[in-house]
Protein backbone atom coordinates (compact mmCIF):
# COMPACT_ATOMS: atom_id res chain seq x y z
CA UNK A 1 0.00 0.00 0.00
CA UNK A 2 1.23 3.58 -1.31
CA UNK A 3 1.99 5.61 2.32
CA UNK A 4 -0.22 8.67 2.88
CA UNK A 5 2.91 10.42 4.29
CA UNK A 6 6.23 10.27 4.66
CA UNK A 7 8.62 11.13 7.25
CA UNK A 8 11.48 12.48 5.57
CA UNK A 9 14.75 12.93 8.04
CA UNK A 10 17.47 14.50 6.32
CA UNK A 11 20.50 13.86 8.25
CA UNK A 12 24.50 14.86 8.17
CA UNK A 13 26.70 13.36 11.15
CA UNK A 14 23.01 13.34 13.60
CA UNK A 15 24.07 9.94 15.63
CA UNK A 16 23.79 12.21 18.52
CA UNK A 17 20.14 12.90 18.41
CA UNK A 18 18.54 10.70 15.47
CA UNK A 19 17.86 7.74 17.45
CA UNK A 20 15.26 9.73 19.68
CA UNK A 21 13.79 11.65 16.10
CA UNK A 22 13.48 7.79 14.69
CA UNK A 23 11.64 6.29 17.74
CA UNK A 24 9.42 9.71 18.55
CA UNK A 25 7.78 8.11 15.08
CA UNK A 26 8.07 4.84 15.11
CA UNK A 27 6.29 4.15 18.86
CA UNK A 28 3.55 5.95 16.74
CA UNK A 29 3.62 3.82 13.34
CA UNK A 30 1.06 1.19 14.34
CA UNK A 31 -1.74 3.47 15.32
CA UNK A 32 -1.50 4.86 11.50
CA UNK A 33 -2.25 1.29 10.20
CA UNK A 34 0.47 1.08 7.08
CA UNK A 35 0.23 4.68 6.07
CA UNK A 36 3.48 6.23 7.22
CA UNK A 37 7.11 5.78 5.51
CA UNK A 38 10.16 6.57 7.80
CA UNK A 39 12.90 8.19 5.06
CA UNK A 40 16.32 9.25 6.00
CA UNK A 41 18.62 10.87 3.69
CA UNK A 42 22.04 11.16 4.87
CA UNK A 43 23.97 13.85 3.43
CA UNK A 44 27.42 11.75 3.31
CA UNK A 45 27.90 11.69 7.19
CA UNK A 46 31.55 10.69 8.45
CA UNK A 47 30.07 9.81 11.81
CA UNK A 48 28.51 6.17 12.55
CA UNK A 49 24.80 7.66 11.81
CA UNK A 50 24.88 4.92 8.68
CA UNK A 51 25.40 2.28 11.45
CA UNK A 52 22.63 3.54 13.37
CA UNK A 53 19.86 3.87 11.19
CA UNK A 54 20.87 0.30 9.03
CA UNK A 55 20.04 -1.32 12.73
CA UNK A 56 16.14 0.31 12.58
CA UNK A 57 16.30 -0.09 8.61
CA UNK A 58 16.81 -4.01 9.18
CA UNK A 59 14.72 -4.56 12.01
CA UNK A 60 11.63 -2.37 10.04
CA UNK A 61 12.33 -2.72 6.32
CA UNK A 62 8.54 -2.79 5.59
CA UNK A 63 8.58 1.08 7.35
CA UNK A 64 12.19 2.37 6.46
CA UNK A 65 14.12 3.61 3.48
CA UNK A 66 17.75 4.78 3.72
CA UNK A 67 19.75 6.77 1.46
CA UNK A 68 23.05 7.73 1.61
CA UNK A 69 25.06 10.34 -0.37
CA UNK A 70 28.62 9.32 -1.47
CA UNK A 71 29.52 13.34 -1.12
CA UNK A 72 28.12 16.16 0.81
CA UNK A 73 25.39 17.74 -1.23
CA UNK A 74 24.44 20.69 0.39
CA UNK A 75 21.44 20.83 2.79
CA UNK A 76 19.50 21.83 0.16
CA UNK A 77 19.69 19.42 -2.11
CA UNK A 78 19.49 16.98 0.41
CA UNK A 79 15.59 18.06 1.25
CA UNK A 80 15.03 17.62 -3.24
CA UNK A 81 16.33 13.76 -2.54
CA UNK A 82 14.04 13.37 -0.14
CA UNK A 83 10.76 14.81 -2.23
CA UNK A 84 12.35 12.78 -5.63
CA UNK A 85 12.67 9.22 -3.20
CA UNK A 86 9.50 9.83 -0.88
CA UNK A 87 6.91 7.10 -1.81
CA UNK A 88 3.59 9.61 0.37
CA UNK A 89 1.24 11.45 -1.20
CA UNK A 90 2.30 14.01 1.82
CA UNK A 91 6.00 14.77 3.31
CA UNK A 92 6.63 15.67 6.89
CA UNK A 93 10.31 17.22 6.90
CA UNK A 94 11.84 15.90 10.74
CA UNK A 95 14.95 17.29 11.68
CA UNK A 96 17.11 14.57 12.90
CA UNK A 97 17.59 16.23 16.14
CA UNK A 98 14.05 16.92 16.86
CA UNK A 99 11.06 14.84 17.82
CA UNK A 100 7.40 14.24 17.41
CA UNK A 101 4.92 14.24 20.20
CA UNK A 102 2.94 11.41 20.88
CA UNK A 103 0.02 10.73 19.01
CA UNK A 104 0.90 13.49 16.86
CA UNK A 105 0.80 10.98 13.27
CA UNK A 106 -2.86 10.06 14.19
CA UNK A 107 -3.91 13.60 14.37
CA UNK A 108 -2.32 14.57 11.45
CA UNK A 109 -3.49 10.84 9.66
CA UNK A 110 -6.92 12.04 10.16
CA UNK A 111 -6.16 15.83 9.22
CA UNK A 112 -4.80 14.09 5.69
CA UNK A 113 -8.06 12.90 5.25
CA UNK A 114 -8.96 16.53 3.99
CA UNK A 115 -6.96 17.71 0.94
CA UNK A 116 -4.33 20.34 1.65
CA UNK A 117 -1.52 21.80 -0.64
CA UNK A 118 0.48 22.52 2.96
CA UNK A 119 0.06 21.99 6.27
CA UNK A 120 2.35 24.31 9.31
CA UNK A 121 2.77 22.53 12.36
CA UNK A 122 2.71 24.28 16.02
CA UNK A 123 5.79 23.69 17.93
CA UNK A 124 7.52 23.86 21.09
CA UNK A 125 10.68 25.56 21.82
CA UNK A 126 13.28 23.13 24.11
CA UNK A 127 16.49 22.85 25.66
CA UNK A 128 19.24 20.31 24.53
CA UNK A 129 17.16 17.56 26.92
CA UNK A 130 13.95 18.60 25.30
CA UNK A 131 12.58 20.36 28.40
CA UNK A 132 10.00 22.61 26.80
CA UNK A 133 11.34 26.25 27.61
CA UNK A 134 8.30 27.98 24.69
CA UNK A 135 4.99 25.84 25.01
CA UNK A 136 3.43 27.19 21.77
CA UNK A 137 5.40 29.33 18.51
CA UNK A 138 2.28 30.38 17.06
CA UNK A 139 -0.57 31.33 19.39
CA UNK A 140 -3.55 29.55 18.35
CA UNK A 141 -6.55 28.40 20.12
CA UNK A 142 -7.58 26.06 16.93
CA UNK A 143 -7.09 24.57 14.02
CA UNK A 144 -7.28 27.20 10.55
CA UNK A 145 -7.90 26.36 7.45
CA UNK A 146 -7.10 28.73 4.43
CA UNK A 147 -7.97 28.69 1.10
CA UNK A 148 -6.22 32.81 0.85
CA UNK A 149 -2.55 32.61 1.14
CA UNK A 150 -1.66 35.65 2.18
CA UNK A 151 -4.16 35.15 5.12
CA UNK A 152 -1.89 31.95 6.45
CA UNK A 153 1.59 33.63 5.61
CA UNK A 154 0.15 37.00 7.98
CA UNK A 155 -0.44 34.15 10.53
CA UNK A 156 2.65 31.79 10.33
CA UNK A 157 5.37 34.57 9.11
CA UNK A 158 8.63 33.24 8.84
CA UNK A 159 7.88 30.23 11.40
CA UNK A 160 8.02 27.36 8.44
CA UNK A 161 11.50 28.59 8.24
CA UNK A 162 11.74 25.83 11.44
CA UNK A 163 12.27 22.45 9.10
CA UNK A 164 10.10 20.39 11.37
CA UNK A 165 7.16 22.37 11.00
CA UNK A 166 6.51 21.47 7.40
CA UNK A 167 3.92 19.41 5.53
CA UNK A 168 4.24 19.56 1.86
CA UNK A 169 2.14 17.89 -0.56
CA UNK A 170 4.38 16.04 -2.56
CA UNK A 171 3.29 17.38 -5.58
CA UNK A 172 3.27 20.99 -4.09
CA UNK A 173 7.43 21.60 -3.95
CA UNK A 174 7.62 22.97 -6.64
CA UNK A 175 11.02 22.77 -8.92
CA UNK A 176 10.66 26.28 -9.70
CA UNK A 177 12.20 27.30 -5.98
CA UNK A 178 15.45 25.73 -6.94
CA UNK A 179 17.22 28.33 -7.67
CA UNK A 180 17.15 29.38 -4.30
CA UNK A 181 19.39 25.82 -3.52
CA UNK A 182 22.19 27.29 -1.25
CA UNK A 183 20.65 29.43 0.67
CA UNK A 184 19.83 27.14 3.29
CA UNK A 185 16.27 28.03 3.26
CA UNK A 186 14.88 26.13 0.12
CA UNK A 187 12.08 25.03 1.82
CA UNK A 188 10.83 28.39 2.72
CA UNK A 189 11.22 29.13 -0.52
CA UNK A 190 9.14 25.77 -1.78
CA UNK A 191 6.18 27.31 0.21
CA UNK A 192 6.26 30.91 -0.99
CA UNK A 193 6.02 29.50 -4.24
CA UNK A 194 2.41 28.41 -3.55
CA UNK A 195 1.57 31.64 -3.21
CA UNK A 196 1.15 31.70 -7.33
CA UNK A 197 -1.54 29.09 -7.55
CA UNK A 198 -4.65 28.57 -5.56
CA UNK A 199 -3.90 26.70 -2.67
CA UNK A 200 -5.18 25.17 0.27
CA UNK A 201 -3.25 25.51 3.63
CA UNK A 202 -3.55 24.95 7.35
CA UNK A 203 -2.08 25.58 10.99
CA UNK A 204 -2.36 22.74 13.23
CA UNK A 205 -2.71 24.71 16.53
CA UNK A 206 -1.23 21.71 18.92
CA UNK A 207 2.46 21.75 19.36
CA UNK A 208 3.10 18.71 17.39
CA UNK A 209 6.98 18.78 17.54
CA UNK A 210 9.74 19.64 20.03
CA UNK A 211 12.59 21.69 18.80
CA UNK A 212 15.72 21.35 20.33
CA UNK A 213 17.70 24.57 20.40
CA UNK A 214 20.86 23.26 20.01
CA UNK A 215 23.10 26.84 19.60
CA UNK A 216 26.16 26.43 17.77
CA UNK A 217 26.49 28.41 14.67
CA UNK A 218 23.23 30.51 15.08
CA UNK A 219 24.47 31.39 18.38
CA UNK A 220 27.66 31.85 17.94
CA UNK A 221 28.26 33.04 14.25
CA UNK A 222 26.70 36.65 14.27
CA UNK A 223 27.54 37.04 10.70
CA UNK A 224 26.45 34.16 9.51
CA UNK A 225 23.22 35.28 10.94
CA UNK A 226 23.35 38.47 8.89
CA UNK A 227 23.87 36.94 5.92
CA UNK A 228 21.20 34.17 6.49
CA UNK A 229 19.00 36.86 7.08
CA UNK A 230 19.78 38.70 3.87
CA UNK A 231 19.77 35.27 1.96
CA UNK A 232 16.14 35.11 3.44
CA UNK A 233 15.15 38.06 3.11
CA UNK A 234 15.77 38.10 -0.81
CA UNK A 235 13.72 34.77 -0.96
CA UNK A 236 10.65 36.81 0.48
CA UNK A 237 10.98 39.50 -1.78
CA UNK A 238 11.55 37.29 -4.88
CA UNK A 239 7.86 36.34 -4.19
CA UNK A 240 6.69 40.14 -3.31
CA UNK A 241 4.49 40.41 -6.51
CA UNK A 242 1.99 37.37 -5.29
CA UNK A 243 2.25 38.62 -1.83
CA UNK A 244 0.24 42.02 -0.30
CA UNK A 245 2.73 44.77 0.66
CA UNK A 246 1.23 44.47 4.43
CA UNK A 247 2.04 40.43 4.73
CA UNK A 248 5.57 41.44 3.13
CA UNK A 249 6.70 43.97 5.33
CA UNK A 250 5.65 42.08 8.29
CA UNK A 251 7.46 38.98 6.79
CA UNK A 252 10.54 41.39 6.03
CA UNK A 253 10.15 43.04 9.79
CA UNK A 254 10.75 39.49 11.54
CA UNK A 255 13.43 38.31 9.48
CA UNK A 256 15.61 41.69 10.59
CA UNK A 257 14.07 41.98 14.31
CA UNK A 258 17.61 41.01 15.69
CA UNK A 259 19.62 42.68 13.35
CA UNK A 260 21.04 45.29 15.45
CA UNK A 261 21.70 42.87 18.06
CA UNK A 262 23.58 40.18 15.17
CA UNK A 263 25.75 43.30 14.35
CA UNK A 264 27.03 44.81 17.75
CA UNK A 265 27.76 40.96 18.74
CA UNK A 266 29.83 40.73 15.82
CA UNK A 267 31.35 43.65 16.35
CA UNK A 268 31.90 42.71 20.17
CA UNK A 269 33.27 39.14 19.56
CA UNK A 270 35.59 40.43 16.93
CA UNK A 271 33.78 39.08 13.97
CA UNK A 272 34.20 41.13 10.98
CA UNK A 273 31.28 41.79 8.79
CA UNK A 274 32.45 41.23 5.10
CA UNK A 275 32.01 44.00 2.57
CA UNK A 276 29.39 42.60 0.38
CA UNK A 277 27.01 41.83 3.39
CA UNK A 278 27.47 45.85 4.05
CA UNK A 279 26.59 46.49 0.48
CA UNK A 280 23.77 44.32 0.47
CA UNK A 281 22.40 45.87 3.87
CA UNK A 282 22.75 49.64 2.34
CA UNK A 283 21.86 48.75 -1.08
CA UNK A 284 18.86 46.44 -0.78
CA UNK A 285 17.66 46.23 2.75
CA UNK A 286 17.58 50.25 3.51
CA UNK A 287 14.74 51.06 1.01
CA UNK A 288 12.56 48.67 3.42
CA UNK A 289 11.46 51.16 6.71
CA UNK A 290 12.08 48.91 9.14
CA UNK A 291 15.95 49.17 8.53
CA UNK A 292 17.13 52.18 9.03
CA UNK A 293 20.16 53.76 8.94
CA UNK A 294 21.44 52.86 12.60
CA UNK A 295 22.26 49.49 11.33
CA UNK A 296 24.63 51.04 9.44
CA UNK A 297 25.96 53.42 11.65
CA UNK A 298 26.86 50.23 13.80
CA UNK A 299 29.19 48.92 11.25
CA UNK A 300 31.76 52.05 12.09
CA UNK A 301 30.22 53.20 15.58
CA UNK A 302 33.28 53.00 18.61
CA UNK A 303 33.17 50.33 20.58
CA UNK A 304 32.12 51.60 23.84
CA UNK A 305 28.98 53.02 21.97
CA UNK A 306 28.08 49.52 20.35
CA UNK A 307 28.39 48.00 23.71
CA UNK A 308 26.43 50.14 25.19
CA UNK A 309 23.66 49.61 22.73
CA UNK A 310 24.28 46.09 22.26
CA UNK A 311 22.94 45.87 26.41
CA UNK A 312 20.51 48.36 25.86
CA UNK A 313 19.01 45.97 22.66
CA UNK A 314 19.30 42.92 24.80
CA UNK A 315 17.23 44.55 27.81
CA UNK A 316 14.02 45.50 25.16
CA UNK A 317 13.86 42.30 24.03
CA UNK A 318 13.84 40.58 27.11
CA UNK A 319 11.33 43.01 28.25
CA UNK A 320 9.64 42.26 25.13
CA UNK A 321 9.08 38.71 25.61
CA UNK A 322 8.17 39.20 29.12
CA UNK A 323 5.38 41.10 28.01
CA UNK A 324 4.36 39.36 24.30
CA UNK A 325 4.02 35.84 26.84
CA UNK A 326 1.96 38.12 29.55
CA UNK A 327 -0.54 38.96 27.21
CA UNK A 328 -0.62 35.36 25.23
CA UNK A 329 -0.91 33.34 28.54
Amino acid sequence: MKPLITVGIPTYNGSKYISQAIDSVLKQIVSCKNFVEILISDNCSTDNTSEIVHAYHDKYPGVFSYYKSLKNMGFDNNLNLIFEKAKGKYIWLLSDDDTIVPNALEIICKVLEEDFDYIHLNWSECDQKLKIKKHKAIHLDKDKKFLDFNLFLEKVMTSPVFISSNIFKKNSWKKEANKFIGTGWLHYAKLLSISKISSKTMIVSSPLVKYRWSGGGWKTDHVFNINMAIKLFEIITFYKKFISDKVLRKCINVTFSEIHLEICAARLSGQKIPLDIVNKLETEIRSFSMFNSMCLKLMDAPDFVVKVLYLIFKAKRKLTRIVNSYFKS
